[in-house]
C-alpha cells in the first residue's frame, strides 16, 4: 500500500463562492456551512501522481479549526470530474466552484457527519458513514490520470458551520488530503485449479 501526501498549496488552490456566485481566494478562515453568509466550497490538491487504475483504500481530509464550532447544517461533497481541474478564480466566470463538472460519486458533508470542532485542533473527515471521499477519488483514479484532485462542498441549509483554516492564513495548517491505494487495482484472487475427479490418481 502506498499513501499520497497532499495539502493545499496555493492561495488559488482554496476557495469559497457565495450563494450569488463570486468566488473569493484570499480569505484566511473558509467554511463549510453558513459562517455569516453561506457558501460552497472547493479544494484544490496538486502534485497528483500514480493514482490511474488504482485501488482507493482509504482518503483522509484534514482541517485545522479556526474556532470551536457545533451548528448544524447541510451539504455534500463532490470532485471535479477532470483529470487536470483548474485552479479557483477570483470573481464570476467559469472557474467558480458550482459551474464545475462534478462527479457521480458523492458523500454527505452534513455538521453530523463532521462532528464538533475544537478550536485550534485538528479534524478529519473522511465520510458519511455510507459513502466516502475515497469513492470520490476511486471515481477519478478509474477514469483518469489525475494530475490534481478539486474537492467540492456544495452547501444546501443551516446556520452553522465549521471554520477552518486556510493557505491565507497558514501554508502549513491549510487542508490535508492523505490518500491510501494499491497499485494495479484491486486484487484478483486466481482460484486454485478444479482437477477432475478422474484424473485424481487412486492410491496404491
Amino acid at each position: 500500500m502506498t499513501t499520497l501526501n497532499l495539502q493545499v498549496g496555493a492561495e488559488n488552490e482554496d476557495a469559497k463562492e457565495y450563494l450569488g456566485g463570486n468566488v473569493d481566494v484570499t480569505r484566511g478562515i473558509e467554511e463549510c456551512g453558513a459562517y455569516g453568509s453561506a457558501a460552497h466550497m472547493g479544494r484544490r490538491f496538486s502534485g497528483v501522481s500514480g493514482l490511474s487504475g488504482v485501488a482507493i483504500n482509504s482518503a483522509t481530509l484534514t482541517f485545522r479549526a479556526y474556532f470551536s464550532d457545533t451548528g448544524t447544517f447541510i451539504g455534500d461533497w463532490y470532485g471535479e470530474d477532470s483529470a487536470a481541474p483548474p485552479v479557483f478564480v477570483a470573481g464570476y466566470g467559469i472557474y467558480n466552484i458550482t459551474n464545475r463538472t462534478k462527479t457521480t460519486a458523492t458523500c454527505e458533508g452534513d455538521s453530523s457527519d463532521f462532528g464538533d470542532w475544537t478550536g485550534g485542533n485538528d479534524h478529519t473527515f473522511t465520510g458519511d458513514g455510507t459513502n466516502t471521499i475515497a469513492d470520490i477519488i476511486q471515481e477519478l483514479a478509474d477514469s483518469y490520470d489525475p494530475s490534481a484532485i478539486v474537492l467540492i462542498h456544495l452547501y444546501t441549509s443551516g446556520l452553522g458551520e465549521r471554520l477552518a483554516k486556510s493557505y491565507e492564513y497558514s501554508t502549513t495548517l491549510c487542508p490535508k488530503l492523505d490518500i491510501d491505494y494499491t497499485a494495479g487495482g484491486a486484487i484478483n484472487q486466481t482460484p486454485s485449479p478444479v482437477v477432475a475427479a478422474w484424473a485424481v490418481p487412486t492410491p496404491t
